[in-house]
């Protein structure tokens, strides 16, 4: 199913009315989208160099996007939805939405957490989103893969074009958010660019097997520029 197609399908077409439980939308585990568009980079501090992500996004894309990850989170059985960007410009392939229902909210007791219900409320988040959120465990959680998810030397190192999303529920549900404030109307006006870190190595700042990414969200016109 082309990614697109599931908000007309599932979903009210007012913006302003997204109420999510587990009996909500039961997804698919693969999709299709045209309008994303990933380049590769990197971001040096002193001698290293650290990946960097360009996202390009349509606001549909993006909304459609936050509302896969409600969806993986509030089902009861699946723990990844993989989304195949059909773009030829994107030097990313796929995208995996990856949420463990069985892991342990805490290292040494049993216990697990299910969300039971998500309302949307529009609000406004800062270019740099996560940059004061203190609780780091619980910054969304981002890298680079291949198919096989086994990376062992330079050559597979510069060939990754697997995109893995994945975190805690307070990570994902803050993710979900941000995308689906940020493909809001009322904020396109005010903001198109985001730019945040992955929460790997739970410290603050760059840490090795983070991301930095800029997400950018675009109207459909604008992926032609790419044609060109």
């Amino acid at each position: 199913m082309k990614m697109n197609d599931m908000f007309t399908q599932h979903f009210n077409n007012d913006y302003n009315i997204i109420k999510f439980n587990e009996t909500s939308f039961e997804p698919k585990m693969k999709y299709f989208s045209e309008k994303i568009i990933i380049k590769k980079g990197s971001h040096s501090y002193g001698d290293i160099a650290y990946d960097k992500l360009f996202v390009y996004m349509t606001e549909n894309s993006l909304r459609n996007l936050g509302l896969l990850i409600l969806a993986l989170l509030f089902s009861n059985e699946m723990s990844e939805i993989c989304i195949i960007i059909d773009n030829k410009h994107s030097e990313i392939s796929k995208i995996k939405l990856r949420f463990d229902h069985n892991k342990p909210y805490f290292d040494d007791i049993n216990f697990c957490m299910q969300p039971d219900f998500y309302s949307f409320n529009v609000h406004e988040y800062e270019k740099h989103p996560f940059e004061e959120l203190n609780d780091h465990y619980n910054n969304p959680g981002f890298y680079l893969t291949n198919d096989t998810e086994i990376v062992k030397c330079a050559s597979e190192m510069k060939s990754r074009d697997v995109l893995v999303i994945s975190g805690t529920i307070k990570a994902l549900i803050l993710l979900s958010d941000l995308f689906l404030n940020a493909s809001h109307p009322d904020n396109l006006q005010n903001r198109d660019e985001y730019v945040f870190e992955a929460g790997y190595g739970y410290n603050k700042g760059i840490c090795p097997g983070s991301i930095e990414l800029s997400l950018l969200i675009r109207n459909r016109d604008y992926f032609g520029v790419f044609d060109k």
